[in-house]
Parts: C-alpha cells; structure tokens; sequence
C-alpha cells in the first residue's frame, strides 16, 4: 500500500475518529516480544499438535459443496425477492453464479470448482456498494469454506502436509527474532492461517494469537488538544419572554462564561468531563395589571456532564447543576399610589417564589442548550463514522478491529488490534514519543500484512481497479501531467506478502510484490516482481519531519536473470509506480476543513512533530 494512501487514510479520517470517537469493541495487551520461555511453550504444543493432527477434522467437500449449492440459492432468491429486475439482472451478470453452479453439478471436477470458486471470491471482495449485504457476505464465507475443502480434499497427504508445516512452523519460531522481521512475521502467520483452515491445532492457534497479540494500531489525543477542541468562550445574548406569577417580563438575558473539558483516569474506557461555567445577567421590564416595573437579575451556572467512550460508543452522564440567581426591582410605577403600595408590598411578598421559579427556569435552559450541543456530538459520532466505516470493511472481507479504550490526566488513548479470526497482530508494543504532541497516531507492519493479505493476495488488477481500491481507502488519485498519455496496467499481487511495508531502524519501506505484469500490447513478464520505494525521515522546508523517498523506485526481479525484453518493461515499471509512490510524504499539512461539525476545529491545520519507524512500528505525532 503507497504510504500516501495510508497517510491520507490516517490523517484526513483518523482527526474526526479521534476526536468524535469511532467503531465498537474490545482489546487486550499481552507481554511483549517471542522470550525464550514463550518459545519453549510454542516448541512443546506444536509437538503435541504433530500428533493430535485429525483427519476427521478436515473440511468436507461435500458438505461445502451442499451449503455453497444452498447459499447461491438464498442469493439468486433474495435478488428476485429484493430489487427490480434490472437490477437484478446486473447483479447476476456481476455475480456470474452459473459457471460456479455448473461446477458443483460436475461431482468430478474439483479443479474447475476451485477456479470457479476462487474466481467469485475475487468478484465478493471489492469496493462495489452492496457487496456488504448479509446474503453475499454469508456466500463469501461459504465459498472460503469450499475452497478450503478442496485444499484439503486429499486427506491423507493433507496430513502429511500439515504436519511437515508444523516441523517447519516449529523452526521458524526457534530461529525466529525476538521482534520478527517482517518475513518471519507473515511465515509464521501464513501457518496459523493454514492450520485454522484445517480445523487443526487449535490450541497451538490461540497460543500463537495470543502471543502475537498485541494492538498494532494505537491513537493519542492528548488533553492539551482536548482542550483546544472543546474549550471556547461563551458570549451568548437572548431575548427573554416570560411569565413569572402573573408578571409578564421582556427583556435582554447576557451569558458570558466557557466551556472547559479535563480527562479523568479510566482503564475501562475513556472518559472526558465536559464543564460549562458561566456569568448569567438580565435587564427586564415587567407588567403586572396596573403596576409596571424594572428588574435585574445576576447569577452564575456551573453545569458538568461526563462522556464516556467505551465498547458500546459514546455514553453521556446526568448533567449536574449549580445555579445560583439574584434579583432586584430597580424601578416600580403605577397609575395610582394605591396600586403602587399594593405592587410593593406584593413583590416584596412574592419574591422568595419568584426567585425559586427564575432560578430553575435558568437551571433547566442551560441544562437544555448545554446537553443539546453534546447530542450533537454523539449523533455525528455514532452515526456518520460508523456508518461510513462499516460497509468499507464488509464489502472488503475486512474483520471489524477490536478496541480498547482507556484515558489519562494527560490523555485519550485507543489501542486496536485489526486481524482476522485467523491472523496475528503484533509482539512489541511501540515506543513512545519523545516530545508533546496534540495527536498521534502508530500503525504496526502486521496492519497492512493482514489488510492486504485479505484484499490482494492472488488477485490480478489493472490500474483502474487499483486506483479505484485505494481511493477508496481514502487516498488520491496519482498525479499525472497534461502531457502524460494515460496508460494502463495489469498486475498479478503474490499470495506472500502482496503488500510491502516495514517500519526498521529508522527507514520506511513500501511497495508490493507480484508475479505478473502486463502493459499495452507488450508481452506479458511472468516473473516473479518487486517494487519498492525506500523513505527516511528529513526535516522539511516547514522546519518539521517529513518522509522523503531515497533514490528511485526500485524494481527487482527474484530468481532467473531476464532477458533483453523483459529488461525493457524494468523502466516502464519504474515510471508507473513513480507516480504511485511519491518522493516527498507529509510535506503538506493536514487541514480541517472551513465547513467542519466543529467549530473550534474549522480552518486549523496540523503538521507532523516527530516520525519514527522502529521494531516494526510507523509512529507519526502531530502538532
């Protein structure tokens, strides 16, 4: 994945995440790094798994094939029920479900069923809206079943072949870093997917999960920006029309005060008190029959409310009050001195009431205007976000991230780990930061080794599903110039690795392998690929890190010298992914815009303060 994508992706939607608060879930921390005893405990269950393996356990291809005939079933019946027939009919032509069906009918073709099978997979993981429907993600499921089954459909050589997995599982770990390289990483994790699809060494699984269980995402906020964001003056000016035991009071009402927010330490979830605390003053005149008068009114609002942030979204407390009011007739007249006598001596009479009566009305208008704002936060929150976020992931055969949240005194912290049922995340934590930051955000390699292992692997794409892909994960279209004729490409990702990214010893380095690429009319190179793009971090022109790219895109080709002609496409190659890949990253700043929910945060624009890439993790801090 070009790390402009994911710097994109991070910066543009990460600030409303942090800020508005996003997915739902659950996380936990696990201690870190693969120690010598942790390796022994591996060492002894993948022993154990050896002896346990369980051809019984193997997926049924008849079974599959039974279920993946009924769920192609519930598809074509819900299109017919669900929608009109053209859309229908584009459905079924997207879909293609004949050739799987005719598949399954020849009980002597595993082979054709696998290529059918893996074909519709390929079409159910995609950025096409209504891909996240129910029914199509039950038949994605039902298809991975079937393609696993017929993995595993020679079972006595299945067994031996996962038991020769799990002797080299076994060494990998042995031989394995303390901190994994990023190969190591995806070796032992291609095994713990292998396994899980076998139904085999389930404990041995969750061991490994758990070990490698770490977050590999981890967001700040820190209370500083909390702060800015929440934090404003209130000058408020409103017209009062009233009525207070028979007086009929207009007038002018003036609030001037601020809105403050602290964080409170919290382990189970995040929790920000937000106060109000204000200066309430009112000049009114009122009519009671045949007395008029004048009154002034002044008093103080302290109103606070506790937002929490948990595994359920967002939570608001009661508010709690404390308003205090005090009123005085400053001028009284009548038509007579009878009715003025009787004015006086009734409002003296009447006033402890009405004072009651002013000081709750004032208590429960704030209360309403203050609570009324934090509803405003919580629907953009839960809504927009999520609402957003949720088909994305489904439509990509994305698992959703488990989160934790926690906060501070001096920060909001959310730990994610992003893997499926059948993946790693990460063994180290990362490094903190060396200085303060308003926000920040940390992204481990195994993120993008599970994202793109999932959305690439195996797959083939030309450019214009590639930039549609990535644009849809929040990034921009490559720059072209005027006089750049457009041209296309095709590219065949590795089931290994598709996606490069490795955060080392102070580098970057990004790119994607394939095993097959194709332009124009040019004969095909079908040969294994490498393209990368190295970056170190350099003080930039605004005086903060940037990430620059060292040298030119790099294209290798692993294994046999090429030929003449397929040295010629080396170039070709290089200029397409040049585009891709830029030179510079995080040179612009990050600017919210002049139309955004929050006021406080219109306009603002952020630059990164610190970059570092180490043991794995990408930490970018912003100021």
């Amino acid at each position: 994945m070009p790390l402009d994508t994911l710097i994109k992706f991070m910066s543009g939607r990460f600030l409303a995440f942090c800020l508005l608060v996003a997915l739902v879930t659950h996380g936990r921390t696990v201690d870190a790094q693969l120690n010598q005893d942790t390796r022994n405990v591996i060492l002894e269950m993948v022993k154990t798994a050896q002896t346990e393996l369980d051809p019984d356990q193997l997926p049924s291809l008849d079974d599959a094939s039974k279920a993946l005939q009924e769920e192609i079933k519930q598809v074509q019946d819900y299109f017919d029920q669900h929608t009109d027939e053209k859309n229908r009919d584009a459905w079924m032509d997207y879909l293609q479900l004949s050739a799987l069906a005719a598949a399954l009918g020849d009980q002597g073709s595993a082979a054709e069923l696998a290529k059918e099978a893996v074909a519709l997979k390929d079409r159910l993981i995609g950025t096409v809206p209504g891909l996240e429907l129910t029914v199509l993600r039950s038949l994605r499921d039902s298809v991975d079943v079937t393609i696993n089954a017929i993995r595993f459909q020679d079972r006595e050589r299945s067994i031996k072949l996962l038991d020769d997995q799990l002797a080299t599982l076994g060494k990998m770990i042995e031989t394995a870093d303390d901190v994994p390289t990023p190969d190591q990483f995806s070796a032992i994790s291609r095994r713990v997917d292998l396994l899980a699809a076998a139904g085999q060494a389930s404990q041995l699984v969750a061991e490994l999960r758990e070990v490698f269980g770490q977050p590999n995402i981890a967001v700040r906020v820190s209370d500083d920006f909390l702060s800015q964001v929440v934090g404003r003056d209130i000058a408020r000016t409103e017209p009062v029309s009233d009525v207070i035991l028979g007086t009929s009071l207009t007038g002018t009402a003036v609030m001037t005060g601020a809105v403050s927010a602290k964080l409170i330490p919290s382990e189970s979830d995040a929790q920000i008190e937000i106060n109000l605390a204000g200066k309430v003053e009112t000049k009114n005149d009122g009519v009671n029959g045949p007395v008029r008068l004048k009154s002034e009114s002044e008093g103080t609002v302290s109103l606070s409310r506790v937002l929490t942030v948990n595994g359920s979204g967002i939570e608001f407390s009661d508010t709690t009050s404390d308003v205090s009011l005090t009123t005085k007739i400053t001028d009284m007249t009548a038509k007579s001195d009878l009715a003025l006598k009787v004015g006086k001596k009734q409002s003296v009479k009447k006033k402890p009431q009405a004072d009651r009566i002013a000081k709750e009305k004032l208590r429960r208008r704030v209360t309403e205007q203050f609570e009324s704002e934090m509803e405003g936060m919580k629907s953009n929150a839960s809504s927009k976000l999520l609402n957003e976020a949720k088909p994305v992931l489904q439509r990509l055969a994305l698992s959703p991230p488990e989160q934790k949240w926690s906060s501070s005194t001096e920060q909001i912290a959310l730990d994610v780990i992003f893997r499926s049922s059948s993946q790693l995340s990460a063994v180290n934590a990362p490094s903190g930061f060396e200085s303060d930051f308003l926000f920040a955000a940390q992204i481990h390699e195994s993120v993008i080794e599970n994202a793109f292992t999932v959305v690439l692997a195996g797959r083939t794409l030309d450019k214009e599903l590639l930039n549609e892909l990535l644009e849809n994960a929040g990034a921009p279209k490559p720059e072209t110039s005027d006089e750049e004729e457009e041209t296309s490409f095709e590219i065949s990702f590795s089931r290994s690795r598709p996606v490069i990214f490795e955060a080392r010893d102070g580098k970057l380095t990004v790119g994607i392998r394939g095993t097959r690429f194709a332009q124009g009319d040019r004969t095909p190179l079908n040969k294994a690929i490498e393209i990368t793009a190295n970056y170190e971090v350099v003080t930039g022109e605004a005086d903060t890190p940037i990430l620059k790219r060292v040298g030119d895109v790099d294209v290798s080709f692993p294994g046999d010298r090429l030929s003449i002609r397929e040295a010629g496409l080396k170039p070709i190659i290089q200029k397409e992914f040049s585009k891709i890949f830029p030179a510079v990253i995080l040179d612009q700043s990050i600017k919210v815009a002049e139309d955004a929910e929050l006021e406080t945060l219109r306009g603002r624009e952020f630059r990164s303060s610190e970059i570092t890439a180490s043991l794995g993790w990408l930490s970018i801090a912003f100021q």
